[in-house]
């Protein structure tokens, strides 16, 4: 077929419009040979026309990337608008609108269709396998929609417009985030809850997500109702049975957010056995406490104790490789907390104690990091879960000194098949310094951290690095060296210490004695400030309030400000936290005043 050189705007235009698909016009010469008898302006209604015939005619995605090709690579200098097709020509229509709203006019429209939802389209369509027909392509169908929203509107007030779906959902997730909708300018936070309780009536999944979780945590647009947050959860489970909504359903029946406090364990334990099952972290740890507890289940702190030792081995590795804002705090609280008291398993409180700082590293870390819904709880409950723990086994000095956990340390770095890179000089003292460090495995950039934990004197770190000290006797130290498995061998009297691999001695250390070296802890200036610890349920989660009457004590009532208003609940426990331990900001601590009874 002989390829055609020149074309006429009627013929750009029933190419735009994917009409007459055996015609010569579709068999083009290559662009440099080409002539034109003037410019086409595309218009939206060619555009629109163009993409109901992908779905009429059927077109499969080789059809419509042939199209596309046709009109920007071709065919170009026969179309325009040049300043709207052309994106380096530097049209932009979002500078006199915001930019979640529609320009006010025809060439802004054609615009973002052009740049940004027909090429969205086209993406798609190189993403499809194995040719099919692309009519249900939901790219295509919001690039129509687009159109048709502009055409059908233009002549009414901007308050009157009728927007698509899927930009009320775009519009919706870019303020899904509490701190941004909190910053959003006023107009922008009455479009968002108009637009949400929109989709929401149409039971839209990602409406009804953010209208549930801003009425369970309360935010800029919604104030905290859990009745309404437990409606919208239980729409969203029937719609997607996704375990996130069954959990958070969980919660809401746990702790009674619904029935005045009074928990609903039946409930609860249906939804978080769902969420178990689908291996939701926090689904199977709340189970654990309904175990322990005996909370509508047969008490078993044995099951309880196993669940968690397994939550912990899987959450700690996954803190290791990077995963530092999951649920690893929430998990080592528990688990900490059993061996402490010996719960579930036989007590051993230097293992307790270091479960328990590795949470107390955790949470710090995920709360510097970002914020997530009830940390500030999770964080109270590990420094008091700590304080308990200080009263069983007071720390002991902290010297900066301490050989054992040396050699333990060396050992943990080996762990998960690590080898071990060796660095020693030579001090003025006399002394040698000495270091242990991960070395990276095949693929790995860095090496992974690990927990680096010295109960006695309540010291976490987390690192792939130790540093010692060891004063020499006598013998040459090596400047450097590595090991695949080392064990480590100190011969009493003789002041040296023997590394092995393989049954063989790799290097000695001849010295006295090694000093593991780490930080001191900063001096504390000795201000406290009184917190009483509270519960809203029997045997519900604590929290923290702040109290400087010093006549109120454990077993007095006082009033705070709970989920449902003012509240008389009881003191569990009164403490006396050094203002460098408090877990929040001291203006962040909402306050509790003692309940005074009428005079008859």
């Amino acid at each position: 077929m002989k390829k055609k050189t020149h074309y006429t705007t009627e013929d750009i235009r029933k190419i735009l419009r994917l009409t007459d698909r055996g015609a010569d016009i579709w068999h083009p010469a290559e662009a440099g040979d080409i002539t034109f008898d003037g410019v086409y302006h595309v218009t939206l209604h060619d555009l629109r026309a163009a993409l109901q015939a992908i779905i009429d005619q059927n077109l499969t995605a080789d059809d419509v990337i042939t199209w596309w090709d046709l009109l920007n690579d071709t065919l170009y200098d026969g179309l325009g608008p040049k300043d709207v097709l052309n994106e380096e020509k530097g049209y932009r229509y979002q500078d006199e609108v915001p930019w979640y709203d529609f320009p006010d006019n025809e060439s802004g429209v054609l615009f973002r269709l052009w740049h940004d939802l027909i090429q969205s389209m086209i993406s798609d369509c190189y993403e499809i396998e194995d040719n099919p027909p692309v009519g249900q392509m939901e790219s295509l169908h919001d690039a129509a929609a687009f159109i048709d929203c502009y055409l059908n509107n233009q002549h009414q007030p901007k308050e009157k417009w009728q927007y698509p779906d899927f930009m009320m959902e775009y519009f919706i997730d870019c303020f899904d985030d509490d701190d941004t909708l909190a910053e959003a300018a006023d107009a922008e936070k009455k479009r968002f809850a108009a637009w949400v309780d929109l989709l929401a009536d149409k039971e839209n999944p990602r409406a009804l997500h953010a209208r549930c979780y801003g009425q369970y945590t309360g935010n800029a647009v919604y104030a905290q109702d859990f009745t309404a947050a437990r409606d919208d959860a239980e729409k969203l489970f029937a719609l997607t049975r996704n375990p996130q909504y069954a959990n958070t359903l969980g919660y809401i029946h746990y702790y009674g957010r619904c029935t005045g406090g009074e928990p609903e364990y039946d409930k609860a334990l249906t939804c978080f056995t769902f969420g178990a099952a689908n291996g939701l972290y926090e689904s199977i740890y709340k189970l654990a406490d309904m175990y322990k507890n005996g909370y509508g289940v047969i008490k078993s702190p044995e099951t309880a104790f196993r669940l968690v030792d397994m939550l912990y081995r899987e959450t700690c590795t996954e803190y290791e490789k990077g995963n530092h804002d999951g649920k690893f705090a929430d998990v080592a609280l528990r688990l900490g907390s059993m061996i402490l008291h010996g719960v579930g398993a036989p007590q051993n409180i230097r293992n307790g104690i270091a479960v328990l700082l590795q949470a107390e590293y955790a949470i710090k870390r995920r709360m510097a990091e970002g914020e997530h819904y009830g940390d500030n709880v999770v964080a109270a409950n590990i420094t008091r879960a700590l304080g308990e723990a200080k009263e069983i086994c007071p720390p002991e000095k902290n010297t900066g000194k301490n050989e054992d956990a040396y050699f333990w340390a060396i050992d943990r770095l080996m762990g998960d098949g690590y080898r071990l890179g060796f660095r020693a000089r030579k001090l003025e003292n006399g002394a040698c310094s000495v270091s242990f460090h991960r070395l990276p495995k095949r693929g790995e950039a860095e090496p992974k951290k690990t927990f680096f934990v010295i109960p006695d004197i309540y010291y976490c770190d987390f690192t792939d690095t130790i540093h010692g000290q060891v004063t020499p006797v006598g013998g040459e130290m090596p400047a450097f060296g590595t090991a695949d498995d080392f064990n480590i061998v100190n011969e009493s009297g003789q002041a040296k210490t023997i590394f092995y691999y393989d049954s063989k001695p790799v290097f000695t250390l001849k010295g006295d004695s090694f000093d593991w070296r780490f930080p001191q802890p900063k001096a504390k200036s000795g201000k406290t400030v009184r917190l009483v610890g509270i519960t809203f349920t029997p045997g519900g989660r604590q929290y923290d309030y702040r109290c400087d009457d010093e006549d109120v004590k454990a077993g007095d009532t006082v009033i705070v400000m709970g989920y449902d208003g003012e509240q008389s609940v009881t003191v569990q426990n009164v403490r006396l936290v050094p203002v460098e331990d408090l877990v929040l900001p001291l203006e962040k601590y909402k306050t509790a005043r003692k309940k005074h009874e009428q005079q008859s």
